[in-house]
């Protein structure tokens, strides 16, 4: 009898050891379980997340092409639609209010060499007087018209005048000089020769 209760406590403690022993197995197995579940929705949710965050980036990028297009498209539109003539009245000329400095021009002076063109608008269009000179090597002026001697020609041509035409022109060239205080051109012949025998011509004061 002491045999049999002995032999049937071992089986009953074998029996709960049993238990507990698969009890923490399952238990532990079922953790493991969970936990690689848990890893592998997390690891879906980042996937997804990342993805999201792609489409909501590559929206905004189109947004903003789109937005650039449309701006392109009215700015074209607008240089290619006629402005109306009564709409433009209505706008500043801002171009025409800001004038940039221009140093202003020296005055002209009175005598100076004008081109045959301008000889012609001044005696025709503007009633000058035209006198024809003839300027020789030795610095004697002669009026063409009366055959005088010019002594005063300097009044008439400027200072300096007879060396400024030897130094710039040669033998037989003309050119033309402007005095605008005597209303007066003057159509000028270069001679290198000498003019001498002066004492047969009046001079011309």
């Amino acid at each position: 009898m002491k045999n049999a209760f002995i032999f049937l406590t071992g089986v009953v403690a074998g029996a709960v050891a049993a238990y507990f022993y698969t009890d923490n197995k399952c238990k532990k197995e079922t953790e493991s379980m969970i936990e690689d579940l848990r890893e592998t929705y997390n690891e879906r949710v980042d996937k997804i997340e990342k993805q999201y965050a792609q489409i909501q980036e590559m929206g905004k990028q189109k947004d903003a092409i789109m937005e650039e297009i449309e701006k392109q498209d009215a700015e074209k539109k607008a240089e290619e639609t006629p402005v109306d003539p009564k709409t433009k009245a209505e706008y500043t000329e801002y171009s025409s209010i800001y004038k940039p400095d221009v140093k202003a021009e020296e005055p002209k002076s009175p005598i100076r060499i004008i081109t045959e063109a301008e000889e012609e608008n001044y005696v025709n269009d503007k009633g000058f007087d035209m006198v024809g000179l003839s300027v020789y090597a030795d610095g004697v002026v002669i009026d063409d018209e009366t055959e005088e001697i010019v002594t005063n020609y300097e009044s008439m041509l400027g200072n300096g005048c007879v060396d400024m035409i030897f130094k710039s022109y040669e033998d037989g060239e003309q050119l033309c000089i402007l005095n605008e205080d005597r209303n007066t051109v003057y159509d000028i012949t270069v001679s290198e020769e000498r003019f001498g025998g002066g004492d047969e011509y009046n001079e011309v004061k």
